[in-house]
């Protein structure tokens, strides 16, 4: 029934294909020939120096400075070349801005929905929506998102040079996520929602378990400080040029130097969520991993047991995140791997699980049962 849904989101998309047509299929195209571009937009004046740097009284296509910040932007990756549609760049900024705006104020609204067992029947339709919204759609295009949002933030760590806007979706995450826990992951992420819609819920132990989940956190700690290092070499992103869910969200199927990379990564990436519950959030997503740290500062939302444990294991059962391992001797929750789906609140036949602040005896990994 998922997939259908996913099936149904498709068709959908297809009736914004026709808006986007080849200028959304060529955004990598427009960075690569950036340099091309403004070679044709700058004119060459007789008796002038032709390196003399531009003023208000220069022959030019662009405003002074304007220029400038556009040969900059175009050289750093997907996530700025994306934003620099035709348009006003002011324009441009101030969309962006009211998108990232509304987009945490709505993760606001899930992490109160979250709370009540009504409400949280509402989930997989804020999921729908996202995917349609945030994935598909015209309205917003899969790029920029709040993974380029943590990579401009750690360009701007490094010194770089770059618009708070485009910080504002990351570091918006990090007050919510404090305050209601990760329900942007669990709620709203589009990405997430792709592969939860592709998920097929057969028997296949291959990516669960307790030894699986350390492997697949180490490997997501390993991308993650790679990703720093490219960041940090290189001074711009790199990620958006090969990034699957790009590709499928943007339908960006022509492209550059890396179209086979981004293939192969496609076909990774729906394979493995076949047969994997959001195999890109256990074992890659850089955002995921920053946003379960904050739960062990003090006061911040976890789950923990508010009732007595009878040992049913449905809170594990019903886990398909893999937060609630069951060993020999407990139960144990982590809260750095939940969602804040609120799965787990609803199994529970004695009401003994809810949401709590940090503190002693509310602890990151809560041991629900002794055995």
């Amino acid at each position: 029934m998922r997939f259908h849904i996913f099936f149904i989101s498709i068709c959908f998309s297809i009736t914004g294909i026709s808006s986007r047509n080849i200028p959304a299929m060529q955004h990598n195209l427009f960075a690569e020939n950036a340099n091309n571009f403004l070679n044709d937009s700058i004119k060459e004046v007789p008796g002038t120096d032709e390196f003399k740097p531009f003023n208000e009284n220069s022959d030019s296509a662009f405003p002074a400075g304007e220029l400038e910040q556009f040969a900059n932007e175009s050289q750093q990756g997907c996530s700025r070349s994306c934003s620099l549609r035709p348009g006003n760049l002011e324009q441009i900024r101030r969309k962006e801005l009211y998108w990232v705006l509304g987009i945490l104020a709505v993760t606001v609204i899930t992490g109160f929905l979250v709370r009540f067992k009504l409400s949280r029947n509402l989930r997989n339709i804020f999921l729908f929506l996202s995917v349609i919204i945030l994935g598909f759609s015209d309205l917003h295009h899969a790029c920029p998102c709040m993974l380029s949002s943590l990579q401009d933030t750690v360009l701007f760590i490094f010194g770089i040079n770059t618009d708070w806007q485009k910080m504002l979706w990351f570091i918006g995450l990090i007050p919510v996520t404090y305050l209601f826990g990760k329900v942007w992951c669990g709620w709203l992420c589009h990405l997430g929602a792709l592969q939860e819609f592709l998920f097929l819920p057969i028997k296949f132990n291959i990516f669960k378990g307790e030894k699986a989940m350390k492997i697949m956190k180490i490997i997501r700690w390993i991308l993650l400080l790679t990703l720093i290092i490219q960041l940090a070499i290189e001074q711009r992103i790199f990620f958006c040029r090969i990034d699957p869910f790009k590709t499928i969200f943007d339908l960006d199927i022509y492209g550059s130097r890396f179209l086979v990379l981004r293939w192969i990564l496609v076909g990774l990436l729906l394979l493995t969520s076949f047969f994997s519950y959001r195999p890109f959030c256990k074992s890659a997503c850089p955002v995921g991993l920053m946003l379960g740290l904050i739960s062990f500062i003090p006061g911040s939302s976890v789950i923990g047991r508010k009732g007595d444990c009878t040992g049913c294991e449905l809170c594990h059962a019903t886990c398909r995140q893999e937060a609630i391992l069951c060993k020999k001797e407990h139960i144990i929750l982590n809260n750095i791997d939940c969602i804040s789906c609120g799965k787990c609140l609803d199994s529970c036949r004695n009401g003994g699980l809810g949401f709590f602040r940090k503190k002693k005896n509310h602890p990151v990994k809560n041991f629900l049962k002794y055995f």
